[in-house]
This record gives structure tokens, sequence and C-alpha cells, in this order.
């Protein structure tokens, strides 16, 4: 039997009210319970004094152990009774997770699992919003898409992005997952582009992004689940079902919120861009067009677009003329031929949720 070591400095024969012998006896006994998954059993040693920060002779802590046999029950245990962390430090982005991360099929339970504290926490805090996660991804996309474009690097951007998702922004593993396909997809829809006229801005990137993500299917199908069946999101759920049961709803509610949030942005930027045809003045030039159109996450192909037909207007140029102008451009055949010659299907439907919104934005009335 592999036993903790009793070898640890000690300043006493006594460690937290139990004497030493006593304490060797009671972590071997947590350390069996935690290896063969008898939480119960476990809990009662740590009731009488076993620590569950201790290494056994392979250096490897309980929680570890724990999760290396895909004990859900057992980790959930362990982390609430984990030692408070130093002053200045924090559990938010703990090794166990990454580790568990990058294992070729991660076990979408235990990562849960390890999350969960994380979001309850964040939850009682406040801090937790939907909103600022999608724009820290959002910002996380675009620096890894100028790190990266233009590069030999043999590292893709998307690589680390499971990690983030999961350790830095709490998501749920089969959330992160259909996140991390949508963020795939943007990367994808502008990784063709070799001008550096052509490279995206920030705010083009989120946009990309909100479209990608709120046509997931995964998303969407675990919004209208209401109480989804644990089995439907964690091969692992026998283990532990009524702990993959309580998940499944958080689960549900991260992708709730996130397609709520992603709605959200392509309706601000709806309402930014019919204001600015509001406000149109005569002496508005192309660039300040192509400017603002690009700072709101437009497609460049609607940017150039809108810059086209204001300019193609010379001196009628009118708010009234440049809507007509746009209606009969993204009527033309020209224009279609170019959604079809578009490289990914990401791009394709990128740019037609992009177009079927700018032809409802000129056809409101005022």
């Amino acid at each position: 039997m592999d036993e903790f070591s009793p070898s640890l400095p000690l300043s006493t024969s006594w460690i937290n009210g139990v004497e030493e012998e006593l304490f060797s006896h009671l972590q071997a006994s947590l350390y069996e319970a935690v290896k063969n998954g008898h939480h119960e059993i476990a809990g009662l040693m740590i009731k009488a004094g076993a620590k569950t920060d201790q290494v056994n002779e392979k250096k490897k802590t309980l929680l570890q152990i724990a999760i290396e046999k895909k004990h859900a029950k057992t980790i959930q245990l362990l982390l609430e009774h984990r030692p408070a962390p130093a002053q200045g430090k924090s559990k938010k982005n703990f090794l166990e997770l990454l580790i568990e991360l990058d294992q070729p099929s991660p076990d979408s339970l235990v990562v849960d699992v390890l999350l969960e504290h994380q979001f309850k926490a964040a939850l009682k805090e406040g801090s937790y919003s939907y909103n600022h996660a999608f724009d820290d991804l959002s910002n996380y996309i675009h620096t890894e898409f100028l790190t990266h474009h233009g590069t030999n690097s043999k590292t893709k951007p998307e690589q680390r992005l499971m990690g983030y998702l999961c350790a830095d922004l709490g998501i749920r593993h089969i959330v992160a997952s259909a996140v991390f396909i949508s963020a795939r997809n943007v990367l994808e829809i502008y990784s063709s582009m070799n001008d550096k006229d052509d490279i995206p801005s920030a705010d083009q990137l989120k946009m990309a992004f909100a479209e990608n993500l709120a046509s997931s299917q995964t998303l969407n199908d675990l919004m209208r689940d209401d109480n989804p069946e644990p089995e439907t999101i964690y091969a692992n759920h026998a283990q532990a079902p009524d702990l993959a049961r309580t998940l499944a709803r958080t689960t549900t509610l991260q992708a709730s919120l996130l397609l709520l949030t992603a709605a959200e942005k392509s309706q601000q930027q709806q309402a930014a861009l019919t204001d600015f045809l509001k406000n149109l003045k005569r002496g508005t030039t192309a660039l300040q067009i192509q400017e603002f159109m690009r700072e709101t996450g437009w497609h460049p192909l609607l940017v150039n677009l809108l810059a086209e037909a204001w300019e193609d207007l010379q001196q009628n140029k009118t708010r009234e003329g440049l809507l007509l102008a746009i209606r009969r451009r993204l009527d033309t055949v020209e224009f279609a031929e170019k959604v079809e010659s578009l490289s990914f299907d990401a791009s394709r439907h990128l740019l037609a949720r992009q177009a079927e919104r700018l032809s409802e934005i000129i056809k409101l009335p005022g």
C-alpha cells in the first residue's frame, strides 16, 4: 500500500489535535478511501483529523489521485476541504484542472466538478459576468490572431483556447467545446488574409465570434433543454448521477447566458449603424464610413460595399440615396457570387447573416 509520508516536518507530536501515530493511520486510511472512490469514508477520515494537502511517496496530492481515478464525488469532497490559499494567491487556475484538460480525452464530469467551486465563489462575489467573459474571450482571440497572423508558427492559436475557456473563464467543458469551435471558425474566416490592410479589427473579430456563437447547434440545444439528462453531457455520469444532474443544469444556464450575450452584441451593432445612418451628413467621407463600419465589427465586404455606394453617389450624397444604393448592391448577382466564393462555410454564414441584418436596417422607417 502506498503511504503518505510520515516524515513530513512536524513541530510537535500532535497535529490538528490528533496524536502523531493516530494521524499517520488516519492519513493512510484517507488515501485508501480516495484511491478507491469511497467518498463517505474519506469524509469521516477528514472529520477525524486527516489532512487533505499531504502528498504520497510519488509526490501526488489526494486531489490528483482522485482526478486520475475519475472519482467525481471524492474530488468534490476534497475541494470542499481544500486548505485556504496563502494571502495574495488564488486557487482559480489550479494545476489539476490544466492537467486534466491536457488529457487526450478529458473527462467532462471531472473538469466541471473542478470548475464548480470557482463558479459558485464568483457568483457569491458578484464577479461572474458573461458580458465580461465574452469581451475577454474576444480580446484573447484578437491577440492570438495578431500574434500568429503571417507567421510560420507550428502552434495554432486555438490549441490554448480550451485551457483559457475553462481555467480562466470558468466555462463548463461541453459549453467550452462549443465555444472553442466558434472561436476556431473566427480564426479560420480571417486566416487566409495576407494583405496587411485586410487584418481585421478587434470588433470585427468580436462580431464574427458573436455570429458564430449564436448559430452553435450545441449551445442552442442546451439552451432549449431546461432539465437536460446528464448522460447527454457526461459520459461518466453513472459514477455520480446526482452530482452530474446538478452540474448539467448549470451547463444549460451557461449556454443560455452566452447565447443571450451574443444576441445582445448583434443588437448593439445593428442599433449603432441605424443611428449612424440617421445622422449621416453630406460632408461625410467614404473613409469615415469605412472606419465606422470596421469599428463596429461589420464584415470587410460590407464595409467596402457601403463606402463604395456612398462614393458613387458623387454630388447627390443623401441618406435616402445611400439606402437605395445599398439595397441595389445587396440584391445583385455580383454580391451573391462574392458570398458563394468565400473559402469557408463560416465565412459565408457570417457575411450572409450580417447582410440580412443590414437589409433590415435599410428597410426601417425614418
